[in-house]
């Protein structure tokens, strides 16, 4: 089974089409709107693209298990650690690159929340 929107797959929307029916959801949830949301999926869910990035940064495949994005994000944590830098620039980099690899990581789990 396909989730839609609008007749469309979710895959297949936009990230504006997205956000208006994340805007949807929340003013539905306020009382704002009858009849609720169109879809059944939760409001904090990333977009198909930016879970797909998601994936990448973390050096993996769409599809990936729980535990094989656990201990992927926890290899790359720990080559990346930014106290085993002892360049200034390189810290900095390494603290980037931590930032956007627990980014990645929270994205995946919200979107495996979802499923």
């Amino acid at each position: 089974m396909t989730l839609r929107i609008d007749g469309k797959p979710v895959g297949e929307l936009s990230d504006a089409e997205l956000r208006r029916e994340a805007d949807a959801r929340r003013r539905a949830r306020r009382g704002g709107m009858k009849g609720g949301p169109i879809a059944a999926t939760p409001t904090d869910a990333p977009a198909p693209d930016q879970v797909r990035k998601y994936f990448a940064s973390l050096e993996l495949e769409p599809g990936a298990s729980k535990d094989e994005v656990q201990n992927r994000y926890l290899e790359l944590l720990d080559r990346y650690d930014p106290d085993r830098q002892k360049d200034d620039a390189k810290k900095a980099v390494a603290q980037e690159l931590t930032r956007k690899l627990r980014e990645a990581y929270e994205g995946i789990k919200a979107y495996v929340a979802t499923r």
